[in-house]
Parts: C-alpha cells; structure tokens; sequence
C-alpha cells in the first residue's frame, strides 16, 4: 500500500512543476513569463514557511548548511536593487543620464543602472532562482524526493527533445505555435536559439546518463552474473537509450557549443561517478567508451551541419574577440558599480565602434561570467560567482563524505560544468529557463552533499 503524500512531497512536486514547466513559454525569457515565474517561486517559499513555521513538515537540511552561499548571493540581490535608486551620489550614477538630461536641458533622475527598468527585472529573476535553489536544498534533502527530481527532469526534457526532433524531422518551422523568426533549419523545441535549446537538450543528457549509471549501481552487493545482465538490461539500458535520443537534439540544434559541453558535461559526470564511486574505474572506461563511440557515430550520421560549423568560420567571426574588448573597457569605467545588473544591452550601445559593423543587437556580452562583472561591478560580481562556486565546491567534497546517493552532487557537478563552460562563450545560462534547471540541480545537489545525520 503506497503511503499518502507528506506537504514536503507535495510542495516538492509542485517546485518540480515549475521548473519543468519552464521551458514551455519561450523558456520563459519574456516579460510576462518570467515575472510568472518569480511570482510562483515566492508564493512556493512562502507556503514552506508557512508550513515550517506552523509546524506541518519537518526542516530539511539545516539552515546553517546555506549561510556561506546566501552571505555571498545577498550582495548581489541588494546592490541590484540599489542600482536603481536615484538618491546615490552622483559620481555613482551612469553617465548616460548626465547626457540625457544635458540633451534634453532638464536634469533626469539619475542612477547607477543605465536601465533600471531591466535592472528591476533581472533583480526579480535572480531572486527567483535563489529561492528555487533554496526550496530545492530543503526539499531534496530527502532522498526519495531527490530521485523523483532527477527522474522528472530525465522525462521532461526527453519529451521537449522528441518535440523538438519531430518538428525538426517534418521541417515545421514554428516555435510552439509562433512561425521561426530565427534559426530556420535548427532544432530549437520551446527556445528560440539553438545554443540554449541544445544546452537544454544536453542538461537531458547528463540526466538520462546520471540514471544509468545509478541504475547499474557498482557499490551493490555482489551479484550472480545473470543478475547483473538484469540489472543493466531493466535499468541502465533505457536510460542510455534516451541520452542518446536527446544527443541527437543536440546534434539537431546545430549548435556547435553545445555539442562541445555536452561532451565537458558527461566526462565530468563519469569521473564524478569514478570518485563517488558509483562506477569502478575499469566499468567507468567502458561507459567512456561507450559513449563517446556512440557520439561519434551519431556525429557521423546526423551531424554534418554541425560538423560543416565547426570546420567554418561560423557566424559570428569577429564578433566575439570585440565584444570581450569592448567589455573589458566598460568594466574598467565602472570597476567598482558596475553599470546595471541584466542592462547590457542599453549600457553597450555607448561602446560599439566600428569593430562591430553588423546590423545586429547585442543584447547579452556572450561571456556570462564577464557579464556579470560588468553589470554588478568586480566586489558584487565576484560575490555573486563566488556563491555558485561555494555550492560547487560542497558538490565536489560530497562525492568523497557520502555514502549514498552520491549521483546527485555528480549530476550537479556536470551541469555546472556544461553551462559553465559554454557561459564563457554564450549567454545561455542567463535565459531564465535554463537558470532555473540549473540552481535547481544544484539545489538537490547541495542537499546531498551532506552526509546524513544518525
């Protein structure tokens, strides 16, 4: 007899929902979905309060486990908030209004942001995903509820890539309901752009994998081989399966980048599996082995656009080199204030040159981590990257303290890894929907990293 859903189970599922219902609206890089989304985030935090304050569920994982990262992501939500202040002094405020005003030969009320409305927008989606991450720390703490997540994100982003491949397959050039105004001839699914949807795809990826390895289970009891054969035909098999149904998404998006993280990703979740050991190194060479043969032949055999971009210039040659450029010279005239937090494309515009003739809108620096450096400033900036590195770094050090469940802090490691390393050259971890996967795994990551009290 199935015993009856706890509040914890039910606002985990609910905080599952959310995540995975993301996507959907145009991965909910819009006004009204991502205001959507903040606006469900704080109602799910406030029913868990109110549920911890009233003492209807039991806490999670210990509050001071969070003090570290939340001491560092704070800075961040309330500098963002001040920038939008118009009572700072002067020599603080972008010097775009001071143009302004002497353009239009009235004083403007002038702030650090030079865009506050986006600045209030992007404060309200950082915290957003803070809160995300928070509910999910405590949420999946437990370790059945943690495994319910991985499943539910394995299956969520498996049906977005069947989705995304029977679209692609009968060339119908639509996002959702709306006609492509972008990457015509590119899997894209719910996004718009191929490297966020085949960053997505491969985030399903490292899940479907992460399952296979945790299926195969190298720390089980010894077993007869005709068992193993079992074991591995009913568990691991099928989920191997659909990590290589969603690499050929990622194939499908044509997106060079992600094609390439992908593979950062699943080297790192292999060798995070060796450390935990879930995997023995000998079975975890074979995996390797496995699945890098079965990447080159789907690389073979479905990916020759993707091929054809890596041996081409591609699209955007010489963007990239003058975009840093001109980054690095807007973070040195505003090192310690940053220029707005989420304002990049307004304050850019006062720095493109020549260097830059394409009739194109850059609207994100396609370095995240420089981004936010500019935007916040070097103290604030690094505050805010130094609080994802703490979590990180618990991830890490849980693959060696726990006993248990150690695929959870090893899939957060590679996703961390996959859009760490394409947010060097891409914006793709600031579209909200894969920012909210992302500190969601982490979440559950975090809360497994601890070993459990006796």
């Amino acid at each position: 007899m199935t015993s009856p859903l706890s509040v914890n189970d039910r606002l985990f599922l609910a905080l599952t929902a959310l995540v995975l219902l993301t996507p959907l609206p145009l991965a909910a890089n819009r006004p009204w979905s991502w205001s959507a989304l903040s606006l469900a985030a704080a109602l799910l935090a406030l029913a868990w309060a109110a549920a911890r304050l009233t003492g209807r569920i039991q806490g999670g994982l210990e509050l001071s486990r969070l003090t570290g990262p939340a001491l560092l992501f704070l800075p961040a939500l309330v500098w963002g908030w001040m920038q939008t202040w118009s009572i700072l002094p002067d020599s603080w405020t972008h010097p775009v209004w001071a143009e302004a005003s002497a353009a239009l030969g009235h004083p403007l009320p002038a702030t650090v942001s030079g865009d506050p409305e986006r600045t209030s927008h992007a404060v309200m989606r950082l915290g957003a995903y803070g809160l995300v991450f928070v509910l999910a720390a405590q949420l999946g703490r437990h370790g059945r509820r943690a495994r319910w997540g991985i499943r539910a994100l394995a299956a969520a982003i498996l049906l977005y890539g069947v989705h995304a491949l029977l679209t692609h397959a009968l060339e119908l050039e639509y996002v959702l309901w709306l006609p492509k105004w972008a990457y015509l001839g590119d899997a894209t699914g719910t996004f718009v752009g191929r490297a966020a949807f085949g960053a997505f795809a491969g985030v399903g990826v490292l899940a479907c994998f992460a399952l296979a390895v945790r299926g195969l289970g190298a720390t089980l009891p010894a077993m007869r081989p005709g068992e193993r054969v079992e074991r591995l035909l009913s568990r691991g098999v099928p989920w191997l399966m659909a990590g290589f149904l969603l690499l050929l998404a990622v194939l499908a998006s044509h997106s060079r980048g992600a094609l390439l993280v992908t593979g950062v990703g699943t080297t790192t979740l292999v060798l995070a599996a060796t450390i935990g050991r879930l995997l023995r190194p000998r079975h975890a060479a074979a995996l390797f082995l496995l699945l890098a043969a079965g990447a080159a032949a789907g690389l073979l055999a479905y990916g020759d656009v993707t091929l054809s971009r890596m041996s081409g210039e591609g699209d955007m040659i010489g963007d990239r080199p003058n975009l840093l450029r001109l980054t690095w010279a807007a973070i040195a005239d505003a090192p310690w204030s940053g220029h707005g937090l989420g304002a990049f494309e307004q304050t850019f515009l006062t720095y493109r040159d020549l260097g830059l003739p394409r009739p194109v809108i850059y609207d994100y620096a396609h370095n995240a981590w420089l981004e936010t450096i500019m935007d916040l400033g070097w103290p604030v900036g690094l505050c805010l990257l130094a609080s994802v590195l703490w979590v990180v770094a618990v991830c890490a050090r849980g693959l060696v303290v726990r006993r248990q469940d150690q695929i959870h802090p090893a899939l957060a490691l590679a996703v961390a890894s996959l859009l760490g390393a394409q947010a060097v050259v891409d914006f793709t971890v600031q579209i909200p929907a894969l920012a909210v996967i992302f500190t969601y795994v982490l979440g559950i990551g975090f809360a497994q990293s601890w070993p459990q009290r006796r």
